[in-house]
């Protein structure tokens, strides 16, 4: 995994798998936050299941 400079931001990591603890490779995941804007964010994970967003000032 890469990590991602973090300036003044939250970074989310981690890493999605099945059940038997398999990786999923190359899945769409979504976060989104309760407020007045629409806050929705995407993220693929890699074909080690692992996965980051970039929090904004949420």
């Amino acid at each position: 995994m890469r990590f991602l400079p973090e300036f003044n931001k939250v970074i989310l990591s981690g890493k999605l798998t099945t059940r038997d603890s398999i990786p999923v490779k190359q899945e769409c995941l979504f976060i989104s936050v309760n407020d007045t804007v629409a806050n929705l964010q995407y993220s693929y994970t890699n074909n080690k299941g692992e996965f980051t967003f970039s929090l904004n000032d949420y």
